[in-house]
């Protein structure tokens, strides 16, 4: 099944309102986000299988990247680097919001989140980049993942540096 089937099977009616909200809100960055969102689980699906929707590498890896697809996608539309982070810290926010998981877990998301923003930040600025330099840009941090056990640690890891929870 393709991205955009699976992610509108799993979306909920409370969800769906959230989501018109964003849409009213930020009408052409929330259509930038769409493609983002499912090239991500495109590009997770063919390099991790199902395995990144557990909590573990492969799902920092998505996580990080859906933030730099969300900046990249974003800087398309309205050019300022700031806006398009600040986009996407909102939208991946409230979507740790809408869908929520234990502390630990959310911890773990919205540094990766950051994380994700921030490399692509340093790496790229504000010029619009493919897919692949992306994944390449990020593939070192997966390497170097660090193993989360509280909440805390969040606080002491560097902000370019992917943090999960299970092998």
């Amino acid at each position: 099944m393709n991205a955009p089937l699976k992610l509108l099977r799993i979306i909920q009616w409370r969800q769906l309102k959230g989501v018109a909200g964003f849409f009213f809100r930020h009408p052409i960055l929330f259509l930038s986000a769409l493609p983002a969102t499912w090239q991500c689980v495109s590009i997770c699906d063919r390099k991790f299988g199902n395995t990144h929707h557990k909590d573990n590498k492969a799902n920092a890896f998505r996580h990080a990247l859906w933030n730099m697809l969300l900046v990249r996608n974003a800087l398309l539309c309205c050019s300022n680097s700031m806006t398009s982070e600040a986009w996407a810290k909102e939208l991946t926010d409230w979507h740790e919001d809408f869908s929520p998981n234990r502390d630990l877990a959310r911890a773990m998301d919205l540094h990766n989140n950051q994380t994700g923003r921030l490399l692509y930040r340093e790496k790229f600025g504000k010029k619009p980049v493919k897919n692949q330099q992306i994944t390449q840009a990020l593939l070192p941090l997966l390497k170097d993942a660090k193993k989360l056990k509280d909440s805390q640690m969040t606080m002491n890891h560097a902000p370019l540096q992917l943090l999960y929870l299970n092998t």
